[in-house]
């Protein structure tokens, strides 16, 4: 065949190419001019949201942190930088989206590669830290790369097998630490230089294995909650000549025989103890002179003479008496009769039943005698609805006023828990009673608590 022949055929498969490609480009020129139309609409449209100033953005990102933040892109302040690039941005510049993490074992994730993510997103703010793993290697080694930045250390709560001894390093703004003890086995806390540390919680499952050094004469708050007796605490407390308040949660029901070297520790400055009394408690071997404000819950009745003594001894004014009754507990009437006969001087009475068995009124029966809480000028109750409380309520309610004591009456509601249908709406004629004791002066406020929200169905306080 002739290089002319040859020639022509390409020449002809060229111009049909070329026709079939112009049908073609035919063909697309309308959508790719419809698809620019479109995007050229979508462009020309300003978003409000975009318009915010970057600064007041950056504000309201910081107030959709979860109040424990785990890394997570399902939440902020991860979630934020997958809307859109102005979003990422934003949250990128703002350190204080990243200056607290809670990192616990997941095989799904890199908690080492996640907390220097936010250890250098953070920029040089203060450190909220969370730490807890079941595997000590990993938590020891969270621990190493965040004690490279000790300086910035605000808060640590610790939860995990690993030890931590700090050496000679300065927490210069330590004020708050947690440290919990799931392993029952032998654990090891030591922070010897942080001056401004002031609150301290510690769980100790297993009595004499807990090895603990602390600026405790500094120590403003101590929490602590015990698996065991109470000999642990006792050697704290004893060095702790600055505390103002104490909560002691013994998890023991069984009544432990304890004999101790010091068997009371006076601590001259505490204001406030919060105690749940199970079995083994502090509180035989306490004095606090300057004891104002208590709050109790677990066995009521088997604290009554521990208080009986606890009170005599340290010739103390309690203000502020806070009783918390849960569901469990088979707390009597007569209970908190003898307890409130102990506190005359109570000023402020706080009554949280939670899931209670029995109706409010035998909770408040003591309260329909003008002897017990003579003072008493505000009541909070806090207890599930029930209609049939409201009628001997009121009258508590009525006769503290004519005694011109009670000027303050709060009620919350909690939810029931009942999947029954939706709460039955507050009765009129007992809020009919309310506005009325209200209008006499009595300053109430009555919400009811539905989660999410809470509906506040009638409020005079000032």
């Amino acid at each position: 065949m002739s290089t002319s022949i040859v020639t022509t055929d390409a020449l002809a498969n060229l111009a049909n190419a070329c026709l079939r490609l112009g049908e073609l480009n035919d063909l697309t020129d309308a959508p790719v001019a419809e698809r620019q139309k479109i995007q050229d609409k979508l462009d020309s449209i300003v978003y409000s949201v975009l318009t915010i100033p970057p600064e007041i953005t950056a504000h309201i990102f910081i107030q959709c942190l979860p109040k424990e933040i785990r890394p997570s892109r399902h939440i902020a302040p991860l979630l934020l930088t997958q809307i859109c690039h102005d979003w990422r941005m934003i949250a990128l510049a703002t350190p204080s989206l990243w200056d607290s993490i809670t990192l616990t074992y997941d095989a799904r994730k890199d908690p080492e590669r996640l907390l220097e993510m936010w250890l250098q997103r953070s920029a040089s703010l203060p450190l909220y830290l969370f730490l807890g793993a079941p595997d000590a290697a990993l938590t020891r080694s969270l621990l190493d790369a965040s004690l490279i930045h000790h300086c910035r250390w605000r808060e640590l709560k610790l939860s995990s097998h690993a030890d931590m001894d700090a050496g000679s390093r300065e927490f210069p703004i330590l004020n708050k630490i947690t440290f919990a003890d799931p392993s029952r086995g032998p654990r090891v806390l030591k922070i010897r230089n942080a001056p401004a540390l002031d609150e301290v919680s510690i769980t100790m499952a297993n009595s004499g294995a807990f090895d603990v050094e602390l600026p405790w004469s500094q120590l403003k708050t101590i929490r602590l909650k015990t698996f065991t007796d109470a000999w642990d605490c006792l050697q704290m407390l004893n060095q702790c000549s600055d505390l103002l308040l104490l909560a002691h949660r013994a998890i023991v029901w069984q009544n432990v025989i304890e004999t101790f070297s010091h068997p009371h520790i006076t601590l001259s400055n505490l204001e406030s103890l919060e105690v749940e009394y199970k079995g083994s408690s502090i509180v035989p071997h306490l004095t606090l002179p300057r004891l104002r404000y208590l709050t109790l819950s677990g066995r009521i009745a088997s604290a009554i003479e521990p208080f009986r003594a606890l009170l005599s001894r340290s010739s103390c004014s309690l203000q502020y008496l806070s009783i918390v009754i849960t569901k469990y507990d088979n707390t009597k009437p007569y209970a908190l009769y003898q307890i409130f006969q102990l506190v005359p001087t109570v000023t402020t009475l706080v009554l949280d039943l939670e899931g209670r068995r029995r109706p409010l009124h035998r909770i408040i029966e003591a309260l329909s005698s003008a002897d017990v809480l003579p003072t008493m000028h505000t009541l909070i109750i806090a207890a599930e609805r029930r209609v049939d409380d409201y009628d001997y309520l009121l009258n508590i309610l009525r006769l503290r006023c004519e005694n011109g004591t009670l000027r303050t009456f709060t009620l919350t509601f909690h939810p029931s828990g009942s999947a029954s249908g939706p709460t039955p709406p507050f009765p009129e004629l007992a809020m009919a009673h309310f506005c009325d004791l209200a209008n006499s002066g009595l300053k109430i406020c009555i919400c009811l608590n539905e989660n999410p929200w809470s509906v506040v169905l009638l409020d005079t306080l000032e």
